[in-house]
């Protein structure tokens, strides 16, 4: 069976024993051959080692990570190189795709991710292909959803993309821990530019296309439960969903469909 060489390049010595211990964990095919903690030592063995996968912090000593990368990039081009980053930033994103990668893991790092990487990166490289490759779960059968941060562009881009994916999904179980993570940026970043360019924050966005919705449902559907109205805009829990409500609309879901009912 093919072994593949892993490089773990990070400063901080708990978070890389930390990667190093996931990795080591993930997969029999793949082995860390070395952990550095500079950008520095780090060419100095890609060169020496010419490992299969490189996993690089952006913010590393002597040599950046991404103009690591840079450098993996017009060497070794078959290396496949993946960024780990506290950083959620646009500009971090862009200057990492003008170096090749599609994109980068956010701290921390969940044995999950590392194993969905690696599970990629062993098929990648089982069919003999090179370079670097997406690792973060975008995509789904939603088809606003993002297939790649190459297809964001600005920050006002951003902010409508949210929007178009909580417009498309408010009804299901969604929330903006999620959403979050789907676009690969922290929560408190992705609020910023939302607010910014749609005067609003993403949660209250999707709490009122829910009451909204549920207000619809409470006047046109007459005899539907107040719980499977709750679940039909994305609420389980139907006494959260009420006092949601009330604390919105000023009534509870009962008292705002009576009243409804006798201004017909």
């Amino acid at each position: 069976m093919s072994r593949y060489k892993v490089l773990i390049v990070e400063d901080e010595h708990i978070i890389r024993k930390n990667i190093v211990s996931k990795v080591s964990r993930a997969s029999d095919s793949f082995y860390v051959c070395a952990d550095v903690s500079s950008g520095m030592e780090a060419w100095n063995l890609v060169q020496t080692l010419i490992p299969d996968v490189v996993f690089v912090d952006i913010n590393i000593p002597e040599i950046d990570g991404l103009e690591l990368v840079r450098l993996i990039r017009n060497r070794y081009p078959e290396i496949i190189t993946i960024i780990i980053s506290g950083y959620s930033s646009f500009d971090y994103a862009r200057r990492a795709i003008s170096h090749g990668v599609s994109e980068y893991l956010l701290k921390p790092v969940k044995q999950d991710s590392i194993d969905n990487v690696l599970e990629k990166i062993k098929l990648k490289l089982g069919t003999g292909e090179s370079g670097t490759i997406s690792v973060t779960p975008f995509g789904g059968d939603n088809n606003r959803s993002l297939n790649s941060i190459e297809n964001i562009g600005d920050t006002k881009e951003i902010a409508r993309k949210v929007k178009d994916y909580i417009t498309d999904n408010y009804t299901t179980a969604v929330n903006i821990e999620e959403i979050a993570r789907i676009f690969a940026f922290s929560q408190t970043y992705l609020t910023k530019i939302f607010k910014k360019h749609c005067e609003t924050t993403p949660l209250k966005y999707l709490i009122s296309l829910r009451i909204d919705r549920a207000k619809q449902m409470l006047v046109t559907n007459s005899e539907m439960d107040i719980g499977k109205v709750a679940h039909a805009v994305g609420y389980d829990d139907q006494h959260y969903f009420s006092r949601l409500f009330k604390n919105v609309v000023g009534k509870s879901p009962s008292d705002y469909r009576k009243g409804m009912e006798l201004h017909k």
